[in-house]
């Protein structure tokens, strides 16, 4: 979901138009200069991309093409021709539109320091056409699945580079293991990295100022991000749930690394009960969703709760744990699993019941960025 990254920016802008992010115009002025910048040195990267692709459907459609005129074993399969060359026709409008998005959000860049809101109508200009051809061609390929021998090649390969690692500190194994097994994902993470570190973080309508009454009735929901990242991961869930007319409120904090004690997160919780004006009742209820390290202290919240405790969690969401160490005791037909089946982390079984297991064929980073994912979050919560 590549473009999902260009949507979460455009947020940003319109956020920035309404003065959420900082108090002074100006601020907000460079910020939205930096962030066109960065997104239109994307670009650039992307027609990289854009030029290998487009080389690799032009062989692909001579070879159907040949395959379709001598009837070539399972290969001369006519409708497979025609999605191919509707890739290619695709492909290459995204390669003449690739070089003239980059141009647009140069613009942006020069057109942000007088207006974020012209600057936003600017990004989108340069970022809708893209996206919809992305979405079309992932609904071409999702009709064909890879092939085994070259998923198995890839797959050994990518454990042998892998396992190079094992010996290094955490940090270095966490980052060097999800890089080399889903590189798109975790450049999709670093470039969501300048929004997720802002201690102002208001994307798709994440950490509402105010709730109103009808608001209020709704159970809220906290997002706890993974170890050594930010709450901009989960972007895409939040551009999803603003996509499925989610009203309950959504809230995020940036937890710092190695986190695994829940006081961490008791001024967030205390902020989100007064501003549901329950500052002082005992059981809360909230609803939270964890990938990895955020999943150990949702685990930690329910397994060790503390006389402090003033939240009782209606549902638990874990995503991709690296260690089912411990069942989540007191809410267990309430809590589920979200596992990627390619998750290079994932080295035990889950203790929950198969029903409340989902997997998902995808990486550790994947399972933030996943539709499948998504879904089934989404879906979990409602």
């Amino acid at each position: 979901m590549p473009y999902s990254i260009d949507i979460a920016y455009l947020d940003y802008f319109k956020n920035a138009t309404a003065g959420l992010h900082d108090s002074t115009p100006v601020k907000d002025r460079l910020k939205v200069t930096g962030l066109a910048a960065a997104t239109a040195l994307v670009g650039g990267l992307r027609t990289v991309s854009r030029v290998i692709e487009f080389v690799i459907e032009i062989a692909k459609v001579i070879f159907y093409s040949l395959a379709s005129l001598f009837t070539f074993g399972n290969y001369g399969n006519l409708n497979r021709l025609k999605d191919h060359c509707k890739l290619l026709t695709l492909n290459t409008v995204a390669l003449i539109g690739q070089p003239l998005q980059v141009i647009i959000h140069s613009l942006a860049i020069v057109i942000g320091i007088i207006s974020p809101t012209a600057a936003y109508r600017t990004m989108q200009i340069g970022t809708t056409p893209l996206a919809w051809i992305t979405s079309c061609e992932n609904g071409i390929w999702q009709q064909y699945k890879t092939p085994k021998f070259y998923t198995k090649v890839t797959e050994v390969l990518t454990s042998k580079i892998i396992s190079i690692f094992n010996q290094c500190p955490f940090a270095v194994q966490l980052a060097m293991k999800t890089i080399l097994s889903e590189f798109s994902c975790a450049l999709d993470s670093a470039l969501v990295a300048p929004l997720g570190y802002m201690n102002q973080f208001h994307s798709f309508g994440a950490n509402p100022k105010t709730l109103t009454d009808e608001q209020k009735k709704l159970t809220p929901i906290l997002l706890l991000n993974g170890n050594y990242s930010h709450q901009g991961t989960f972007l895409p869930l939040l551009h999803a749930l603003t996509l499925s007319n989610n009203q309950r409120p959504v809230y995020t904090i940036n937890l710092p690394p190695n986190t695994t004690q829940p006081s961490f997160i008791a001024s967030k919780i205390e902020a989100i009960k007064s501003q549901y004006g329950k500052p002082n009742e005992d059981q809360f209820e909230m609803d939270i969703i964890g990938h990895s390290m955020g999943s150990h202290l949702i685990q930690n919240i329910c397994c060790a709760p503390t006389e402090e405790q003033t939240i009782q969690i209606r549902r638990a969401i874990t995503v991709g744990t690296p260690f089912f160490s411990q069942t989540i005791a007191g809410i267990p037909k309430a809590s589920f699993d979200i596992i990627g089946t390619k998750d290079c982390l994932n080295q035990e079984e889950s203790t929950l019941q198969q029903e409340h297991q989902i997997k998902i064929k995808t990486g550790h980073l994947g399972l933030l960025f996943h539709r499948k994912s998504l879904n089934a979050m989404i879906q979990l919560l409602a």
